[in-house]
This record gives C-alpha cells, structure tokens and sequence, in this order.
C-alpha cells in the first residue's frame, strides 16, 4: 500500500493501481512525487519512518525482504530503505535479489541496523547497498541521506534521458553528480571514523570491567581488592551514561529540541561548582588549576544546570589535553555590557589549519589525538550550541602546536534597567517594616566547606535572629550535633572527602538525643530537575539551588522548623517521608513487564527492597493475561516500551487504561530516540525512565506515580483542580 499526505497534515492508506509494461524510469516520469519502500519488520519502527517521510515522498511499506521485492518489482520505487534483520528475508538478502533484477538493479538501496558490526556493513556496500543508517537514529539525519540517495537517483535518470536526446548540460551534471558522490564519501568516511572511535570508547572500559567480574567470582580478590574492582566498575559505567547522555544531546540539537530553563542567573555559584567538580581530576594528573573570579559578574539569562555543563567541559577538555604538570587557568570577568568566562590552559595546543573546525561535531585533530587522549569530539560541538542557546558566542584560540589553547564564551548581561529580571526580589520586599526576625532564638547549622558561601549563611541567619553553627565538612558537623542540637540544618551537596548524601545518612544513623530526626535542607548549585528529584528522594526535607534569595531561604528555613515542631516524637519514618524516600504506603501491587531476564529480575528486586508487591510478565501478551487475573489490586504498570516480543509498551497501556484509567502506567526505554519521536506521553504514560537506571530513580518515580494517582482521585480542593500529570523524561 502507498503512504500519502492529506492536505489536514495527516496520513491515509491508497491502493497502487495495478502498473502493466511502461518502463521503470517511464513511471518515474509520471510520479510527481519520489517512491520509496519501507521494508521494516517492527511495526512501531515502520509507523516512525513513515511518518518521517510522508511529508515529502509516497511512502509504500512491506514486513520483510520477500514481501520488499515483489512490491519493488510492481512499483518500481525511486528508493529501498530496508531493515536488515527480518523474518523469511533479510535485508542482506533482498540486497542481492534487487541487484539481480534488470531494472531493480540501479535501484538505490539505504539500510537500516543496529548492529555496529564492520564486516556486515562492508559487505552490505560490496554487494550493492549505497548507504546505511545505524539505529537509533536522528530523523532530520534520516532525511536528509534519503533525499540525497533520491537527488542522485532521478539526477541519474535526467543524466540519461540528457544523453539519449543529446543533451549539452552532460558535463555540468557529471560534475554535479561527482561533487555529490565526493560529499557522501566524505559523509561516509566521517561516519566511520566516528563509528570506530564510539565502539572504542564503549569497548574500553567494558573489558575492564568483564576481568574485574571474572577475578571477583572466582574469588581472587582481597577484600581491598574488590573494593578497587567496585570503584573501577562504578567509574566505568559512568562513563559509559556520560558517552550516552552526550550522544543524545546531540540528537536532540540535531533535531532542535534541546531546550533550556532559563532564569535570572548568578555565574559565580555556577562556575565555582563546575570548578569543584573537575579539581579532583586536575589534582590526578598535578595539573594546577586557577581561577580568578568577580563577585559582580552577572547576572545573565540562562540555565544553570546547562550552563555548568559548558564550563565543565572546557575546563575537563583543557585538563584532558594538558601534560601532567600543567596549569589551567578559568576567568570570570565583566567587560561593559557582557560578561566573559575564558579558559586557558598550557596544553598541547590546536593546529592553526583545525581551529575554523574545533567546535563541529565529530571532529577531532587527527586520530593520534584520539587514541592518546579519548573521547568522540562532540563536548566542545555542545558548548557552541548551548552557548548559542543562551543567546552568546564562544571562540577558541591557539598559537599553533605545543602551545596551549584558549577558550573565551561571551555573555550579554541582564540590562540594569529590567527589574524584574535582575535577580533580584522587588523592591516591595526589600521595604518591609522592620519587625521581629523570622528566625528569632532558633538553632541553625550550616555545613559548607566554601569559606565565602559560609560565612555569608552565618551572616545572613544571624541578622534573622538565629543562633547559627557552622562547619566546613561533614565529620565536623557530626560532631557538632553531639553537643549541640539545631532546629535544622543546612547542607551544601557538593564538599570533599564525605558530600551532602553521606553526611544525611550518618545523620539519620544517630541516636535520637544525638539529633537523628533534625531537618535537613539541601542548599547546592547542582540545579539540575535530577538533582532536585534525587535530593528529595535521598531524604531532604527541602531542596534549594543556588544562588538562593534571601528571603526564600529563610521561609524555607523557618517552614521546616515549623514543621518539625508539630511532629511530636519525630518518628524515625513518618508516612510523608516513606514516600519522599520511595517506599511502599501500604500494601501496593505493582505489574512488571519487560522481556530481558536480567532487567526484570534487577527492578523487581529494586521494587521488592522498597516494599512493594511485584507480580511480573515476559512479554506483553503475558503482562495482560497477570492484568486480567489481578486487576483489582494492581496500583501501578511498569512496562518496556517497544522491545517487548507481541505488544509493545504503548499497547499495554491502552488495553490497562480501557480498563482502569485511574493506573498509572511508567515506561523503562533503552531507545529514548523513538519514545520521543512518538511522543509517548500522548499515550497515556504518567512517565518514561531511560535505561540504565539508578534504584532510587526508579523507585522514586514509582512513589510519585502513586501519590499523583492517589491525589486526583482524592475530593478537588475548593481553590480549584489538582495538577494534572506531567509527562517527563527521567
């Protein structure tokens, strides 16, 4: 069947008149629009490359390599876009029968797989495919290889029609179509040279891993031994979600949906945390890291959680390309009506020929740099378009080889004049009668190990009329709460040797006279939505990103102290912080269904140890069968999103909410690409976790996927609705 568009912008299926003895390239002519067969197994996948191409081409569809050749032979398509693993015929297959048909044999061919196998590739092109996509895939990418496999197709077919009537533009077509071949070449080549360069960086730190698993079951280890082999595990599997999290960035700036939450924003919390966050490896390698910072720099429109994620990778980068020894230098200075960061390092520096291309995807010096040094070349590539997004620009500089490098991003400051967006509260705030202070006679501690940011707190809480204890370090504030018992502590997240997260557990391991039950308020830079989502999970009473205004600070210091007073007892676990901490309220069920044994069998035992009842399914058949037999008790559906064997995710959904509407239903994806493409959340999902994922994420997620269910099914309150859900990637 062909896919065509509908003037409404929508897609409707039309049966292809039977075709009788023109010529290929005749029926071609008559096409106002280009053909291409889609030969895809997976119906989800299929739906998305529709979707994709409907809007410029006439989509025909077939489900395998069989089924692709006899539509190919009756339609006679301007291209083939075929899978490679299918049923009854492989893509592999259909490859050589289309190159064995007399008209099909020009025919272009673009594969799709997911598999990173080099062989298979090259003898895909040997035998005939002229290019390949590897899922997943970014779709504007998509769309342009195949609109360029078209171009040279009907370039070609004009070329020959030329040359039958005698034409006189032959020569200027070859070169055309030359050119064309020499861009896809060059596309092609890059392609691989990444391709080679992403399966080291994944190979590397998993074969460390695979032998510290074989010498940890067979026992070889001493108990400091395995220690090493969890940290060695635990740093490369971060590396490996830091490689995907980049690769999906620059998906999504490819497909122009990365998107910033900007603000009024102080750049000196931002910088000095980007800052504390790469010292440790600058003190790995003796590199000297310096900094020279202005108090008065800011305030900008921005993100903060995106902007330290652009000076965290200028500073790793010039770290990672600076000999041991070094110096690296970060400056923070305003200049007129803009405020500039610039780094500069004594590194290995940039060829004068590679600097117009240091900030394009994908791209790195020479393979040399890469194998000595790491990395796929797309870090600098996410600060040039973050920096965009935020409205600056960012320019490199570098005297030429073993002479270090310098990178300076370019602000523009809030203009003075805007009061509402100077970061400041209004003046009405700051014109208050002076009254009893909020705080008045109450025992605080503030526990932050950057001296300036301390002594402003103490500052800050003592002219509110509270009695202020400070630490620099989590041992020193246990110690403190030995002798000394605060209404509430503040806690910075991000402090050396023990951060914000152990200091609240060792907290909450403490006697009750010991101060176990004292609320704890997260005060950190990490501004991330995670980060928030994590603070509150770990078991913060609040969460507060810097820079913070005053004003909120203290109500939220004052609300907690409050609060807590109307606790009598203090429980050690109340309802309200079971559920902040993700554990099971009561006696809830919850319905897995995910197909891989491993995954199944780790969330169920996430779920388990968080209290829950977990009834699990293999599939998604099963999964409804378990629904049918239990759905009076099941609280919540957790479900694989499209690599489920039968149905997928999104038709588990349906068939629970035609049903029960009031479950919610979270969806686990290694394939974020296609869960965004088909924007899941319109089917019904409350939430969609990405593989690989953290037990508190998961449990977390869960709680508040009941708590939001429980509160939209409790009475409306008298000022109106409850928020509806909101759909989220976590």
């Amino acid at each position: 069947m062909l896919q065509s568009s509908t003037p409404e912008g929508g897609a409707n299926l039309t049966p292809t008149p039977p075709q009788r003895s023109e010529g290929s390239g005749a029926r071609r002519e008559a096409r106002a629009r280009a053909l291409v067969l889609v030969v895809e197994d997976h119906p989800e996948m299929s739906r998305l490359l529709v979707d994709t191409l409907a809007h410029d081409y006439e989509v025909a569809t077939a489900v395998n390599g069989r089924d692709g050749l006899e539509k190919a032979r009756t339609l006679r398509p301007d291209l083939v876009l075929t899978d490679v693993m299918m049923p009854e015929m492989g893509g592999d297959e259909l490859v050589r029968a289309l190159r064995a048909e007399g008209e099909l044999a020009s025919t272009p061919i673009l594969v799709l797989t997911a598999k990173l196998d080099q062989d298979l590739r090259v003898r895909l092109l040997r035998e005939g495919a002229q290019d390949y996509v590897l899922k997943p895939f970014s779709v504007e990418e998509l769309r342009v290889r195949v609109g360029n496999l078209v171009t040279m197709r009907r370039a070609r077919d004009v070329l020959q029609q030329t040359l039958a009537s005698q034409s006189h533009d032959v020569t200027a077509l070859a070169e055309m179509l030359s050119e064309r071949q020499e861009e896809l070449a060059a596309a092609s080549r890059a392609k691989d040279e990444f391709l080679a360069t992403l399966s080291h960086e994944l190979r590397t730190p998993v074969t460390g891993m695979l032998a510290w698993l074989w010498m940890l079951r067979r026992g070889h280890l001493d108990q400091a031994a395995a220690a090493r082999a969890y940290e060695t595990m635990e740093g490369s599997i971060r590396s490996l979600v830091r490689i995907i999290d980049d690769l999906l960035d620059v998906s999504r700036i490819i497909r122009g949906q990365l998107r910033l939450e900007v603000q009024p924003l102080s750049l000196v919390p931002v910088v000095q945390s980007a800052i504390d966050a790469v010292r440790p490896a600058a003190d790995a390698k003796q590199i000297r890291l310096e900094t020279v910072i202005d108090p008065e720099a800011g305030p900008v429109h921005g993100d903060p959680a995106r902007f330290q994620q652009v000076v965290w990778n200028l500073l790793m980068n010039s770290i990672k390309f600076t000999p041991a020894g070094g110096r690296v230098w970060l400056r923070l200075a305003r200049y007129g009506a803009d405020v500039q960061v610039t780094v500069r390092d004594t590194g290995i520096g940039i060829a004068r020929e590679f600097l117009p291309h240091v900030f394009e995807r994908f791209r790195q010096a020479d393979g040399g740099t890469t194998r000595e040094h790491g990395g796929l070349g797309l870090g600098l590539a996410i600060v040039r378009h973050l920096v965009e997004l935020h409205g600056g620009t960012v320019s490199a500089e570098s005297p030429g080889r073993e002479q270090g490098a310098t990178f300076t991003i370019t602000l523009p400051l809030i203009a003075a004049r805007d009061p509402a967006s100077n970061g400041t509260r209004p003046a009405r705030e700051e014109e208050r009668p002076a009254s009893t202070p909020l705080l008045q006679g109450l025992r605080v501690l503030v526990v932050e190990d950057e001296p300036l940011t301390r002594e402003a707190l103490t500052a800050l809480l003592t002219q509110a009329g509270a009695e202020v204890g400070a630490s620099a370090s989590a041992a020193h504030a246990l110690e403190v709460l030995r002798t000394w018992k605060p209404a509430v502590l503040v806690a910075d997240i991000a402090m050396p040797d023990e951060d914000g997260y152990t200091l609240l557990r060792k907290v909450r391991a403490l006697g009750r006279e010991e101060g176990r039950d004292v609320p704890v308020l997260a005060l950190t830079a990490h501004a991330r939505p995670e980060d928030r989502e994590r603070a509150l999970a770990a078991g913060f009473q609040a969460y507060l990103a810097k820079p913070v205004d005053p004003p909120t600070l203290l109500e939220a210091i004052a609300e907690l102290a409050l609060a807590s007073a109307r606790l009598p007892g203090h429980r050690t676990s109340t309802a309200q912080e079971d559920r902040r901490e993700g554990t099971a309220v009561g006696n809830e069920t919850i319905l897995l269904v995910e197909d891989d044994l491993a995954n199944r069998e780790y969330s169920r035992a996430v779920l388990e140890q968080f209290g829950y009842r977990v009834l699990t399914a293999r599939s998604g058949d099963e999964g409804l069968r378990v629904w049918t037999a239990h759905r009076d008790e099941i609280n919540l559906v957790v479900t694989d999103l499209v690599m489920l064997p039968g149905r997928s995710g999104v038709q588990v959904c349906h068939a629970v909410h035609q049903q029960r509407a009031d479950v919610p239903v979270i969806t686990l994806s290694g394939y974020p690409l296609v869960a965004e493409m088909l924007e899941a959340g319109r089917e019904g999902m409350v939430e969609c976790l990405q593989k690989p994922i953290e037990p508190e994420d998961l449990a977390t997620a869960v709680r508040r996927a009941l708590d939001r269910a429980q509160a939209s099914r409790a009475p409306e309150p008298p000022d109106g609705p409850s928020a509806k859900t909101r759909w989220a990637f976590s």
